[in-house]
């Protein structure tokens, strides 16, 4: 199901709904599908590195390491093998765009050179962001974002939530506190799926 997100928010770009989370189409190939099914083949033997958190304001971006250890804490259960928390944050240059999609993008290639140059803990790390605009009311929640990616910087799994998916609306995230339950129940959504598609492929092997 293909719908058009972030209208009033900033963001837009083309996407495809699977189950609740959102995942990327069209965006130059930025999931490896070599990677992804490697991914998904050995999840239950791997080792998920979690990187702080950047949360962007604007042109600002910060790291929150903090979140690192809630995220990391939350995704214990997902089906890795283990799961950490590092205060090695990647040398990330978000720059703020209409098109969520090229933020990724952008975002993905960064996390992939830093891997390569500095390789994580485990096989596979995950760096996430949080997207926050600026109100009256104070700090409003608009998306989030986050690849995971192998040693090799390849990336295999992807994904974006922002005000218009059923998710995020459902979740109503109202500080940077409450996002990390979100990606979390996000990234485990996608687990759970790969899992599953591997579990297929070994019985109809």
């Amino acid at each position: 199901m293909a719908k058009r997100t972030g209208r009033g928010a900033g963001l837009a770009t083309l996407v495809v709904l699977v189950g609740a989370t959102v995942v990327l189409a069209g965006c130059g190939g930025l999931v490896s599908s070599d990677a992804r099914r490697q991914l998904e083949t050995n999840i239950a033997k791997s080792t998920l590195t979690v990187y702080p958190v950047g949360v962007l304001r604007g042109s600002d971006l910060v790291p929150a390491p903090d979140d690192a250890v809630r995220v990391a804490e939350q995704l214990a259960a997902s089906g890795f093998a283990k799961v950490v928390a590092s205060a090695d944050a990647p040398n990330v240059r978000t720059i703020w765009r209409r098109d969520q999609a090229s933020m990724l993008e952008q975002v993905a290639g960064d996390v992939g050179r830093h891997v390569k140059a500095h390789p994580p803990q485990g096989e596979y790390a995950l760096y996430a962001q949080y997207l926050l605009r600026a109100s009256e009311r104070g700090d409003e929640v608009i998306g989030l974002q986050w690849v995971i990616v192998d040693r090799s910087g390849r990336v295999a799994n992807a994904g974006m939530l922002d005000e218009k998916d059923s998710a995020f609306i459902a979740a109503r995230p109202k500080d940077k506190s409450a996002c990390g339950p979100l990606l979390a129940s996000s990234i485990k959504r996608d687990i759970g799926g790969m899992m599953a598609r591997a579990a297929g492929r070994r019985v109809g092997g």
